[in-house]
């Protein structure tokens, strides 16, 4: 575990860090925000479902089902819900709009519906009870919350440290993106 110090010096590091480079990390993400959540609702009124496509739709089940309904959070919920050993109606119904944490919208389609790779705006499934403090592991979706891709990963890195490192990271590569 990191000392008072060591976690005091690393918040001064990245503060200084984001001076330097003029980078303010609060109107990054909110246009950065902004932009991609535009960009998710406009491929939600522009859904692939012209052909069967296996990394878009899964099967050929999951397809026709897709079709008929063009819901992108039930495809995601029946292509997802296996990890678990998870019934697709209540992993569906587990589906936010958005992040509860975050509050970003979640991007919930793949293959060509998918609008990012980003891990703020990606769903990904956390056991609200971790299996390690005795949550159950599968079967049971009430023990599941449908958080960014970005948050579950902070929570299970543990420390604040750890969650620190991986904001350090993720401002960097957008300083070099810019």
């Amino acid at each position: 575990m990191p000392s008072k110090a060591q976690y005091q010096q690393l918040c001064t590091d990245i503060f200084e860090a984001f001076q330097r480079n003029g980078f303010d990390p609060v109107a990054w993400k909110v246009q950065g925000q902004s932009k991609i959540e535009e960009e998710i609702l406009a491929k939600q009124d522009n859904l692939f479902i012209r052909s069967f496509d296996p990394t878009t739709h899964g099967t050929t089940q999951f397809y026709k089902e897709f079709v008929e309904k063009q819901d992108l959070k039930l495809l995601w919920a029946r292509v997802n819900c296996s990890r678990y050993k998870l019934d697709p109606m209540e992993l569906y119904e587990r589906c936010p709009d958005r992040c509860p944490v975050m509050g970003v919208l979640l991007d919930y389609g793949m293959g060509r519906n998918r609008v990012t790779d980003n891990p703020y705006f990606n769903p990904g499934q956390d056991h609200i009870i971790a299996v390690n403090n005795g949550g159950p592991r599968f079967g049971d979706a009430s023990n599941i919350q449908v958080i960014t891709q970005f948050i579950n990963t902070v929570k299970n890195q543990g420390t604040v440290l750890d969650a620190l490192k991986w904001v350090y990271f993720e401002v960097s590569h957008q300083q070099v993106d810019k």
